[in-house]
């Protein structure tokens, strides 16, 4: 039998799997905290030789530090122990989400730096708009001191359906029709220099969930729900953002049904389960219950009608009950659907409709109990304002670690 030549493996392929190592242990140290080269070695299942030099190139990079370990060992030395350097990139995350833009500075940590807001005018149009976002991230950078070689990654968050290969938006939401056709991902990108991504907003918000939810009460797979003026879903499965092709899963939406004659027909779920939907019902039939509470509160003005309002009076007002089941009723159907099609028993919540409280999160956990779709209470995201800053801030993180290492 003629004897096989052992070739070995390439450079290439070395320094693939050299590069891929480093990764691995960054990441590790990035969700575990500080750890020893021998518990890196136990976690990772690398030898000690491998993870050393692994560990003297991220050193090196200056993408880690060393730290003394507080507890001594057996023989009365203390044990050096690893962690991620937060200053080794900066990250920008922008919030277009908003008419008010949220502009952030943070580190690999997910401690903000600093941040900053630019309000959206239908006096300014798209590209100037854009400039001045872009200058003042600049302006961001130079109060803070940090220069453009210290910048890892911008991500940005953006209303309607995103293209991830290209940052392209394909079905812009009422706000982003605006600039939907600017290349953003290549402006900021040849702007700042660094890697740059752009993804709807609510899936970045669900991803910033995952930032600031203590682990141990973090699910693996949820169904992230944002019930505003319109209508957002992300969904996570086993940790990971669920996404496709043309980066439309999970918008609801965008649904579309198939009529009789065979054409295809949209649906606007947000006109019967959105915030937008509940205050045009209660504006509509206002003047219809003059006895009512909300009316007295208002003095029969439509235009007077807040969600505050209608949280604060529902407890007098049968009919504002009604209402609010009503849509509740279709935002749980959503939700059920969406849970029961993918197989996940855990919902997170935000956006407006939680200024309605027990009104809505009491009959919207009944109808999910009793669809037996719950392994575990719905939470309730406080934090909402903030998640998709925090998702940014993920995702920059994540660039950083495929293209600076």
């Amino acid at each position: 039998m003629k004897k096989m030549e052992n070739r070995g493996l390439g450079t290439g392929s070395q320094k693939h799997i050299k590069d891929n190592n480093k990764k691995v242990i960054l990441r590790l140290m990035l969700n575990q905290g500080p750890l020893t080269k021998k518990e890196i070695s136990k976690l990772t299942k690398l030898s000690v030789v491998s993870v050393t030099s692994n560990m003297d190139e991220l050193l090196k990079l200056g993408a880690i530090v060393e730290e003394t370990h507080n507890e001594e060992t057996s023989y009365g030395r203390k044990p050096m122990v690893y962690n991620v350097n937060p200053r080794f990139r900066c990250l920008l995350s922008v919030d277009l989400g908003k008419e008010l833009v949220d502009i952030s500075l943070g580190d690999m940590c997910y401690h903000l730096i600093a941040s900053d807001t630019y309000q959206i005018t239908e006096a300014v149009g798209a590209h100037e708009m854009m400039e001045d976002i872009m200058g003042k991230i600049e302006s961001l950078l130079n109060k803070n001191q940090v220069s453009p070689e210290q910048i890892g990654s911008l991500a940005l968050a953006n209303p309607g359906v995103v293209y991830d290969d290209s940052g392209r938006i394909l079905k812009p939401a009422k706000m982003a029709k605006k600039w939907a056709d600017l290349p953003l991902r290549e402006m900021f990108q040849e702007r700042f220099g660094c890697a740059t991504a752009v993804m709807n907003d609510i899936d970045m918000a669900a991803l910033g969930y995952q930032a600031l939810c203590k682990r141990e009460e973090l699910p693996e797979n949820y169904l992230y729900l944002r019930v505003d003026a319109g209508l957002g879903m992300g969904v996570i499965v086993d940790g990971q953002l669920l996404k496709c092709s043309y980066g439309s899963a999970g918008e609801i939406g965008y649904a579309t049904l198939l009529r009789e004659d065979g054409s295809w027909e949209m649906v606007d779920y947000e006109t019967i389960a959105s915030l937008s939907a509940l205050l045009g019902s209660v504006k509509e039939k206002l003047d219809a219950h003059r006895d009512s509470s909300l009316y007295q509160a208002t003095k029969g003005d439509p235009e007077r009608v807040t969600l505050e309002l209608i949280a604060e009076t529902a407890g007098k007002d049968a009919w504002l009950q009604a209402e609010i089941s009503s849509v509740t009723t279709h935002i749980a159907t959503i939700a059920v659907n969406g849970m029961l099609l993918l197989g996940i028993n855990s919902v997170v919540i935000d956006g407006g409709i939680l200024l309605l409280k027990e009104w809505f999160t009491e009959p919207f956990y009944r109808m999910l109990r009793e669809k037996n779709v719950l392994k575990r209470e719905p939470h309730l995201n406080v934090a909402a304002p903030y998640s998709a800053i925090y998702g940014g801030l993920q995702l920059g993180r994540n660039l950083v670690i495929e293209h600076d290492l």
